[in-house]
């Protein structure tokens, strides 16, 4: 076990300590100030070269497999043997359209230097598809501790480096490297409170109560001492961060890497607890191996292969600096259990504490030049823009993650719970309204406050007097004064509970089953600040949430409508290709009978297989309280996003102690199956914005149609300029405009008036098939000369309209409309009754 290792790795201790040094590990029994780079060679001299003491390696590549002399062959040599088929001046080029990377024992190697270390010897192509991921992954984990080091080596004491990660992009497939990268959190302190700070790990390095418990403490008392402490990076410091880094790559230096024991990896980091912290919290126990590197006078962890030289990462893009709250992992402790800390698993503050930089690199030029086309095209095409362009939603910093749906926006909202509830109609959904807010006592039954409450928003009901007093003094809207004395509860983050309480309401019958419930009601979650992200990250949102409750035996029947009603609704928004993955019995921690599992799950299987659509399996990963099914699809660009949701729940209905009187007359226990067919509105919003780019379909479209009076300089018969005469032609012409405008616009959008009728009935038909309908049409108030027509078409069309009804004297004059088609089915010239009837048929069918 190794003892007291003290060691700072920052200037905060002038990089100096007078210390006892006693570990076994190292061999080393002595009393000395030890430098970083000291300690750095004591372990790396110990530890560092003891893989291979018998002069003999073992190279492994694919199938072939052959024993060499340490010192003898480079990895170079024993590719061109191996007789590949690849040109050598590929190897490890970085520069080149193609790198290969030799890999040894999961460690990167160079290509031109003898093996001194026995392993599986593999070479990485980036032709390859999976290698290219793995070869990014390589070098954006390289990339991170380069910025790493750039930061300590910029701010030094100042600056508390907690992790660095590799990015995943969202989907290779599609949309390339777009997401991926790497980034670097860290605390920046301000330079007032950096005695106090230095004063807390003094103190508290000498107490060590435990290994969790240490980091803990330091970590509370440092954002204890003022919320003031913390200073966030602007552009010009984020510029000096990435100088560094250049600076580094430039000189191409060395990253040594040395394997050691995780305590004593902690304990050399014992002057940041935020690094200590993040290291505690990826071990499965305190025994295990953990890698460090050290470049320039930096330290830190990582947990996979990198570039030891500098010089592969230099083809850089700086993306974005942010910030992001710091929240307590959970440890492991000295006998090897992980603590989880429910207790202290929250944001140390309510503001950001730590400053994030993001950035991503390529291993050649044409690389980034096609990343960069990528970004260009999906930034035309990202849902926070078409929001802002098309006037959709506004966000505002005094309500967070809450979207203001503006007028167009909600246009669009309205179209698409108009479709949904037509199809709830469909598939006999009641639609109901639930509360907002509830004591804790019912999230205390339905679990979720054990397992939810630091993703819920609390309420403290005020208390009588407070109510009495408050009634007296302030007689307004906002009166009430909230006290602890008040009964504790939260904002609903989900409906389940609250339909579980309409089902109990009542005696329930198997004639009253399956009881279908729909419910568009706001929920609310607690996601931290720097999460937030347009209207795919929020805290206020909409859900078209259902539960059924229904018997055991017609589980099957009732998830297979689920699938159809889901597979309707796709079609109609364009999404052909989505697909299905079933998740199953987790291996351990669930609820209920094997058996009960393996008939749920074969009732799951065959009504996915009735639905004639591919899906896959993904074993042991549904929820504790039963199976699920979760829908995947593809947008117009290839992308995946998971939406829908059909989950089984066991665990619910024992947890309210719902039953319903069978066949028998005995009390029986329901099932409940959750389902969402878009899941969140507003980020299925988001999908379908960035899924048209923006051209919405006529019948979701914000703007159908625009009227435009085009206004005459002359009078259409004669030719005459009297001002008089032009000016009461133009009257009657927007007059005529004005009525086309208001004839286009009718009731409730419904479609359940029959065509079938005689053609001398015709415009009596169209007149009350209209009051069913509302299009969204409006009109150029100032009027149009013909000269200024040009830039009207070109505005509408920039404000995405679907088509330009023109209404000028011939119109007029005619009785009929020139209709221009932006996005949509051409029409040309037609009478009013005809376009009615046109807009509403492509209504009726989703065009």
């Amino acid at each position: 076990m190794l003892s007291n290792l003290l060691i700072s790795n920052k200037k905060l201790f002038h990089n100096h300590l007078k210390f006892s040094v006693v570990s076994r590990s190292l061999g080393i029994l002595k009393e000395s100030p030890l430098s970083k780079d000291k300690i750095w060679e004591l372990a790396k001299k110990t530890l560092g070269d003891q893989k291979n003491d018998s002069g003999n390696i073992t190279v492994t590549s694919g199938k072939q497999k052959f024993d060499i002399k340490s010192n003898t062959l480079t990895p170079m040599q024993i590719y061109e043997q191996l007789n590949l088929g690849k040109d050598p001046s590929e190897l490890s080029n970085s520069k080149g359209e193609n790198i290969i990377v030799p890999l040894i024992s999961n460690t990167v190697c160079d290509m031109n230097t003898p093996l001194k270390t026995s392993g599986e010897l593999r070479f990485l192509n980036s032709t390859e598809k999976s290698e290219k991921l793995l070869i990014n992954d390589i070098l954006w984990r390289s990339s991170g501790v380069v910025l790493s080091a750039s930061i300590e080596k910029l701010f030094g004491e100042y600056a508390f480096l907690f992790d660095s990660k590799v990015l995943s992009p969202r989907d290779p497939e599609t949309s390339g490297y777009i997401g991926g990268g790497f980034s670097s959190d860290f605390a920046l302190f301000d330079k007032s409170y950096l005695k106090e700070i230095e004063n807390i790990l003094i103190r508290e390095n000498s107490n060590k109560p435990s290994i969790s418990g240490n980091i803990i403490n330091k970590i509370k008392s440092i954002y204890e001492l003022s919320p003031k402490i913390f200073e966030f990076l602007n552009k010009e410091k984020a510029k000096k961060v990435w100088d560094e880094y250049t600076k580094i790559v430039l000189r191409n230096e060395y990253i040594d890497v040395i394997e050691v024991p995780a305590q004593l990896a902690i304990e050399i980091m014992q002057s940041n607890p935020f690094a200590q912290s993040a290291i505690a919290s990826k071990l499965s126990n305190i025994n295990n191996m953990v890698l460090l590197y050290k470049l320039q006078d930096h330290i830190g962890t990582i947990n996979g292969p990198i570039f030891q030289q500098t010089n592969h990462l230099a083809n850089k893009i700086e993306l974005e600096i942010s910030s992001s709250h710091f929240v307590l992992p959970d440890l492991v402790q000295e006998n090897g259990s992980i603590k989880p800390n429910s207790d202290e698993k929250i944001a140390f503050s309510k503001e950001p504490s730590l400053n994030r930089v993001t950035g991503i690199t390529f291993y050649n030029k044409n690389e980034m030049k096609n990343y960069n086309e990528q970004v260009e095209i999906a930034s035309k095409n990202d849902h926070r823009i078409i929001g802002k362009e098309q006037s959709l939603y506004m966000m505002h910093k005094y309500s967070p993650g809450s979207p203001f749906f503006l007028k167009y926006g909600t246009r669009i909202i309205n179209r698409i719970l108009e479709l949904l509830r037509d199809k709830y109609k469909e598939h006999g959904f009641d639609e109901v309204i639930t509360p907002q807010i509830y004591y804790k006592a019912l999230w205390e039954t339905s679990g979720h406050w054990e397992n939810y409450k630091d993703d819920m928003f609390a309420i403290i009901e005020a208390s009588e007097i407070d109510k009495k007093e408050s009634s007296q003094d302030y007689h307004g809207c906002c009166s009430g004064i909230h006290t602890s004395a008040g009964e504790k509860g939260g904002l609903k983050p989900m409906n389940c509970p609250g339909h579980c309480l309409i089902f109990a309401s009542n005696v329930r019958s198997y004639r009253d089953l399956p009881l279908r419930l729909a419910d568009l009601s706001p929920l609310h979650r607690n996601e931290p600040v720097g999460t937030l992200s347009g209207l795919t990250r929020v805290r206020r949102f909409h859900q078209d949430d259902g539960h059924i409750f229904c018997s055991k035996d017609s589980i099957q029947e009732e998830i297979y409508k689920q699938l159809l009603m889901i597979d309707q609704v796709y079609k109609i928004f364009g999404f052909k290709d989505y697909q299905f993955t079933l998740s199953t019995r987790p291996e351990l921690g669930f609820i209920g009978s094997i058996e009960q599992w393996d008939s749920a799950e074969s009732m799951l299987k065959s009504a996915l297989d009735k639905s004639n659509r591919h899906w896959s399996e993904k074993h042991g990963d549904g929820a504790f309280y039963g199976p699920k099914i979760d829908v995947y699809v593809k947008d117009s660009f290839g992308r995946k996003h998971q939406t829908a949701t059909v989950q089984l729940d066991f665990q619910l209905p024992k947890r309210f102690n719902l039953k319903f009187i069978n066949k028998e007359g005995k009390k029986e226990e329901p099932v409940i199956i959750h389902r969402a067919v878009l899941g969140s509105i507003e980020r299925m919003l988001a999908i379908l914005s960035e899924h048209y780019s923006g051209k919405w379909p006529f019948w979701v479209s914000p703007r159908q149609a625009l009227v435009v009076p085009v206004l005459s300089s002359t009078t259409s018969n004669s030719d005459s300029t009297n001002p008089q005469e032009v000016e009461s032609l133009n009257n009657r012409i927007i007059e005529y405009a004005n009525m086309i405008h208001s004839s286009l616009q009718g009731g409730n959008f419904h479609k359940n008036i029959t065509s079938n009728i005689e053609n001398d009935h015709f415009e009596k038909y169209i007149n009350k098939r209209i009051k069913a309908y509302k299009f969204h049409v409006d009109i150029e108030t100032a009027g149009s000369v013909s000269q200024k027509l040009g830039r009207v078409v070109k505005a509408a069309r920039l404000n995405r309209y679907n088509y330009l009804i023109v209404v000028g004297a011939n119109e007029m004059n005619s009785g009929l409309v020139n209709v221009r088609a932006f996005n949509g089915k051409e029409i040309g010239s037609i009478s009013l009754p005809k376009l009615q009837e046109t807009f509403m048929d492509m209504m009726d069918n989703y065009d």
